[in-house]
């Protein structure tokens, strides 16, 4: 509406478009747009834009205004204050008299704060008022954004309103307020001073407290310096100097010191000969295993288990087991082949008379091959493990049966 395109605007629009390239097409669109309207949106901008500045020039001199007055009250206030206390520190007051003297200049400065508060709260009233009056009339007289912008204005000045007949017409009184405090921090002030009283003594006992625990470090670190280096013997006798010992009782002590210095190098002597003597035990024990036979060895386990046994560390049950064993380890069973050879020799008849002789000879030597190949001590090992086994059978008979 109100913007028309020539053909070769809209053949180009048409072509960026096609290619991809909108953001030119846009340009051409809303540069005609400009020509069209720009005029008339700066027309309709410069009114609104016064009108702001107008706003915001009104709010600069209500501050400065504002600024002003406390200035004009401070120096009017300011001189009365400082007259008034330097005649209260030029005269004998009470703190009755002054705090009620305090009451009423605040009194008079909430006072005048009320009513500069009224003032203002009735000036910011009047310009609700007429700017709510101005918002409501029609817009196509003073225009949408000016519109808006005064109904803005008189929200504004309604806050400010509000604000300031709520500082002039609430609130308790300075007078009244600075009273309770005074009352609030005497108190506070005579409960500190109560408990003040016993400062002094508690920190004096703890400053001698300290004092005697510093004093005792110092010494002990002195102590420590001064015996460096010195023998049990000497730091003894030391302290017995300090103590205000006699010297015969230093000498009784230097006697008696290394009487016990003596029976403790003894001791070590004793210590170390025993420590050097159960090295020495250990590797004779040592030595003397690596020379066992291998049956000595195994009775030497024999006999430890024999002791696990009677301990009660080993059950009846296991220790019948490993004593099995044991036996079972000394008398293989005999081998099968000669016997296999008699009866083959027995089956083929009287010429084989040599094979016969032959395979009898062997079986003799499988039956006696525990004693010959075995040490000398295998039999003996034998009978005493029959005998373990025969004790242990004869304590379980309950649940060991013969059968």
């Amino acid at each position: 509406v109100g913007v028309s395109f020539n053909e070769q605007q809209m053949e180009q629009i048409r072509l960026l478009q096609e290619s991809g390239d909108l953001m030119a097409a846009q340009r051409i669109i809303l540069d005609e747009l400009n020509r069209a309207f720009g005029g008339a949106a700066k027309a309709l901008a410069d009114p609104a834009t016064q009108m702001k500045n107008a706003w915001g020039d009104v709010q600069e001199q209500l501050g400065e205004i504002f600024l002003r007055i406390w200035q004009a009250l401070g120096k009017l206030l300011l001189p009365v204050l400082q007259s008034f206390i330097e005649y209260m520190q030029s005269t004998p007051t009470y703190s009755n008299v002054f705090v009620i003297a305090m009451e009423a200049v605040l009194d008079v400065i909430h006072a005048i704060y009320r009513g500069i508060s009224l003032i203002m709260g009735t000036i910011y009233a009047v310009g609700e008022g007429l700017t709510w009056l101005v918002s409501k009339m029609p817009a196509g007289i003073i225009g949408e954004g000016t519109k808006e912008m005064f109904s803005q204005m008189s929200e504004e000045y309604g806050r400010w309103r509000q604000g300031a007949f709520e500082r002039a017409l609430g609130g308790e009184w300075w007078g009244t307020q600075f009273a309770d405090a005074f009352a609030e921090v005497t108190q506070q002030m005579q409960e500190a001073q109560q408990q003040a009283k016993g400062v002094g003594a508690a920190l004096a006992d703890g400053m001698r407290e300290n004092q005697e625990k510093i004093m005792s470090i110092l010494d002990g670190l002195r102590e420590e310096l001064e015996t460096i280096g010195m023998s049990e013997t000497e730091k003894k006798l030391r302290e017995l100097r300090g103590l205000g010992a006699t010297p015969e009782e230093l000498a009784e002590a230097e006697r008696l010191l290394a009487q016990i210095e003596a029976q403790k190098q003894a001791m070590e002597e004793q210590k170390r000969a025993q420590e050097e003597l159960n090295k020495a035990k250990e590797e004779a024990a040592r030595i003397a295993e690596s020379v066992l036979s291998p049956e000595e060895k195994q009775m030497k386990e024999i006999q430890r288990a024999q002791e696990l046994f009677k301990q009660g560390l080993l059950s009846a049950d296991i220790y019948m087991k490993y004593l099995e064993q044991q036996k079972a380890a000394l008398m293989p069973p005999p081998e099968e082949m000669p016997t296999k050879q008699f009866a083959a020799a027995m089956t083929a008849g009287t010429g084989a008379f040599s094979a016969i002789i032959s395979a009898m000879s062997a079986y003799r030597e499988a039956a006696a091959k525990p004693e010959k190949d075995t040490a000398k001590n295998t039999s003996r090992m034998v009978e005493q493990l029959d005998a373990l086994l025969a004790e242990v059978r004869k304590q379980n008979t309950e649940q060991y049966i013969e059968i």
